[in-house]
């Protein structure tokens, strides 16, 4: 039991006539040495605002009688009073406490949030954005990085939900690092594609080279990747590997180019509906497609006849802007 609530039952104790005799003892011992000097108080309930002590022990003192310099035979009815204005301090003093507790955690609740910088894109929108340190990164649409406002004095940390590609300045002595759902990347100074949208996360090397570890298991697994390898994270399978990169497909997006290398077609219509910033709806029939194709900058409407032609389905546009593909089976 907290100091607190142990005074409060000794109070009741003896309001209700069930205090022992150790107890009234000790509340007239309280009451002679303390002379309701709350300092001892204050200091039970580790309250640290000096204005505000002052004024409560003015507002308790005001509701007590004149004191004589000598000893007092406390009354029952005197005592009462008293004891009421002890467990108002206590009951006040608790509620300031927990509500300066409350404003100390909001403020530095408020302080992590305004030391984080946040960049982020909508469907349909890519961004260009240069750190502190001079390294670059493109950020793809639907995505968002974070890093500290001291980014750079001491580490270099960015937290990616999406994709974004990132040239590094070379740091020997504060390397980079990019923490995605999945996966940690670590370098000193190259270029490479971090892919952390859904399903399975990648990380492809343009240049230099590149420390990926896998996050999920708990194991710290990794590889060091060197131009044209990717690691993949399959967050179904869960499992992690290394393969070849054997196209451009994920570095294509920074110059505006939309491109599929064999793309599971589920894959490929998230990455259009992320790209133009529109909805599809398709058959199921058409999930066990995989697409190959690049368009470089072409409008939403060409895109879709293409692969309408492609995969043998038409599409329409549904009265709330959605777009439906629709199999073809004649």
């Amino acid at each position: 039991m907290n100091k607190q609530k142990h005074w409060q039952q000794i109070f009741r104790n003896y309001l209700e006539g069930q205090a022992s005799s150790s107890e009234k003892k000790l509340l007239d011992t309280f009451f002679e040495q303390h002379k309701l000097d709350h300092t001892t108080i204050w200091n039970d309930i580790e309250a640290s605002q000096e204005e505000v002590k002052n004024n409560i022990r003015k507002k308790i003192a005001a509701r007590l009688p004149a004191e004589p310099a000598q000893k007092v035979s406390w009354s029952k009815n005197r005592f009462i009073r008293a004891a009421a204005a002890i467990i108002t301090l206590l009951t006040i003093s608790s509620v300031l406490y927990l509500q300066l507790k409350t404003h100390t955690k909001e403020s530095a609740n408020a302080a992590t949030i305004a030391d984080t910088v946040k960049i982020s894109t909508a469907p349909g929108e890519r961004k260009q954005i240069t750190l502190p340190d001079g390294s670059k990164v493109h950020l793809n649409s639907q995505s968002e990085i974070s890093y500290s406002s001291r980014f750079g004095e001491a580490t270099r940390q960015v937290a990616l939900l999406g994709e974004a590609f990132f040239e590094v300045k070379r740091d020997t002595t504060r390397p980079f690092e990019v923490i995605s759902t999945k996966l940690t990347t670590k370098v000193l100074g190259t270029s490479f594609n971090v892919n952390s949208y859904a399903n399975n996360y990648t990380v492809t090397v343009a240049t230099g080279k590149v420390k990926v570890i896998e996050n999920e298991s708990g194991q710290q697994h990794f590889f060091l990747l060197n131009p044209a390898e990717k690691a993949v994270f399959r967050d179904v399978s869960g499992t992690f590997e290394k393969t070849e990169a054997t196209s451009e497909a994920d570095f294509s997006w920074t110059k505006n180019t939309l491109e599929f290398d064999n793309l599971p077609f589920e894959d490929a219509i998230a990455r259009i509906e992320r790209w133009y910033g529109i909805k599809i709806r398709y058959d199921r029939h058409l999930k066990n497609a995989n697409l190959t194709a690049r368009y470089e900058q072409e409008p939403a409407e060409n895109v879709l006849k293409s692969i309408a032609f492609l995969q043998n389905f038409h599409y329409q546009v549904l009265p709330d802007g959605t777009i439906q593909l629709t199999k073809n089976y004649k």
